[in-house]
């Protein structure tokens, strides 16, 4: 009902759904938060299989190759190809054409939230990846012809937040945004109600904080919270947000400090009014974390981590308790820090305790298990255990091949490691393949960076030169 409703525009209908909209991109998220620091520079597929007339396919998707796609609606994918082409082929209307999206996600391009919600579904199989409203994607290539079982494949992209085309787009949008909300500020201050004002406050600081205009996001920002505070009954909850909002301007500012004392009195309010588990407080000792990092204040950031890890028990009564991809990703923020220290052993046994909470509810070939295989195989590496690092690359590279185009830029990384490898190893044969196979799909993507296909020429020039001083002995 609701995405018939966004579709549609049926504005009387969308005023009923207007709240669960709200909860539902909230919820999205703070999970994206959390799923994110699983997926740091990561590239991976996603599916989507739907049924659509030929007179929409034609004017939206065919003859808009190169354009921008904006879904208006939450949009529900997949991690298995199989999965969206039944969804494909089952249309409820026989006249429609069979549609499936192929779409690259890049995650360091891609800044609206998604999050694997495979764990609160009640079909584990679907891997499903779920990305919120206006979430958009570049149209690069259509099937001249769909194939003989019917089905037209559409290949979409992320694009970058600073996109041209895209920004010029939202701009003209943000500019009557900010115009509409102040005659609607001005309009509330005659009528002086001051919760209506904060709001109002919280939409232009909004749209000055996605236009880069930081100090007048924080103004406004901090006049919504002020307003807040003169209320004579607030929800806590509600100014704890307020506090994080002013706190994410500071980090914008680089504002370290400033940003700290903001989030710490969030956390003392989420702390005494959420759930234990509850991913909002959760995410915020990851963020505090996070700042101890950037300021290599690694003992004060270990004790954030830690306390999330102390506030996600382990409990399978409800899969709102128990969210595996969470506790993961408390791990992966550990292990992190502790690699930063130098301290490689603790690293590696974090590392290994996120991949134990995640191999149990991801799919073979889920980008998560690939991001957690690559970072076991480096801490191996650096305890010189080759063998093992070998190992854990090799399941990298299989996820990988599985899940990127042929031409990825990202496998030519994957087969240096490889490489490198066996290298140590002396399987001097094995190496100076991987690392023939590292320049050819460098060649094969096309870089535009010379330098990195000189890179990687020279290590396998090397190679070669090694393999041959290695046999002479």
């Amino acid at each position: 009902m609701l995405n018939t409703a966004l579709f549609r525009q049926d504005i009387p209908m969308l005023y009923k759904f207007h709240f669960f909209i709200k909860d539902l991109h909230i919820q999205l998220e703070q999970l994206h938060h959390l799923y994110k620091s699983l997926l740091e520079s990561r590239i991976f597929t996603v599916y989507r299989g739907l049924g659509m007339s030929m007179k929409i396919f034609d004017e939206t998707i065919r003859q808009q190759v190169h354009n921008l796609l904006a879904f208006d609606t939450f949009l529900s994918t997949t991690l298995n190809k199989d999965i969206a082409l039944q969804f494909a082929r089952n249309k409820s209307n026989n006249d429609d054409e069979s549609i499936l999206f192929q779409i690259e996600i890049d995650t360091d391009k891609l800044q609206r939230p998604f999050a694997d919600i495979s764990h609160l579904n009640a079909f584990k199989c679907q891997d499903e990846i779920l990305f919120s409203i206006g979430t958009v994607f570049r149209i690069d290539h259509v099937a001249k012809e769909k194939t003989n079982d019917g089905i037209w494949f559409v290949y979409l992209s992320s694009i970058d937040e600073n996109d041209r085309q895209l920004k010029h787009q939202i701009k003209k949008i943000q500019l009557t945004l900010l115009n509409f909300f102040k005659r609607v500020w001005q309009a509330q201050i005659k009528h002086g109600d001051q919760y209506q004002i904060a709001i109002s406050y919280i939409n232009m600081a909004n749209i000055y904080y996605q236009q880069d205009q930081y100090q007048e996001s924080l103004d406004f920002y901090q006049k919504a919270f002020e307003n807040l505070l003169e209320l004579p009954s607030s929800d806590p909850l509600t100014i704890a947000t307020y506090q994080s909002n002013i706190a994410v301007v500071y980090i914008a500012l680089e504002q370290q400090d400033d940003a700290l004392q903001f989030y710490e009195q969030a956390l003392k309010v989420r702390i005494k009014y959420c759930e234990p588990n509850d991913p909002l407080l959760i995410d915020t000792l990851h963020t505090i974390g996070h700042i101890y990092r950037e300021k290599k204040e690694f003992n004060k950031a270990l004790k954030q981590y830690d306390k999330a890890l102390q506030m996600q028990p382990i409990s399978f009564e409800s899969p709102l308790k128990h969210n595996p991809s969470s506790i993961a990703a408390t791990h992966v923020n550990i292990a992190c820090v502790y690699y930063q220290q130098n301290n490689i052993n603790k690293a590696l046994d974090h590392f290994l305790k996120a991949f134990d909470y995640q191999r149990e509810y991801l799919s073979e070939y889920h980008p998560i298990l690939a991001f957690l295989y690559n970072n076991i195989g480096t801490m191996y590496y650096r305890l010189n255990k080759f063998d093992l690092a070998l190992k854990n690359q090799l399941l990298t590279l299989q996820i990988e091949e599985h899940s990127l185009p042929k031409d990825h830029k990202t496998l030519s990384v994957t087969y240096t490691n490889i490489a490198t490898s066996y290298e140590q190893l002396k399987k001097y044969d094995q190496a100076i393949d991987y690392a023939q196979k590292a320049v050819n799909q460098l060649k094969f993507h096309r870089s535009k960076n010379k330098s990195d296909i000189q890179t990687k020429q020279a290590y396998l020039d090397r190679l070669l030169m090694d393999k041959n001083l290695f046999q002479d002995k």
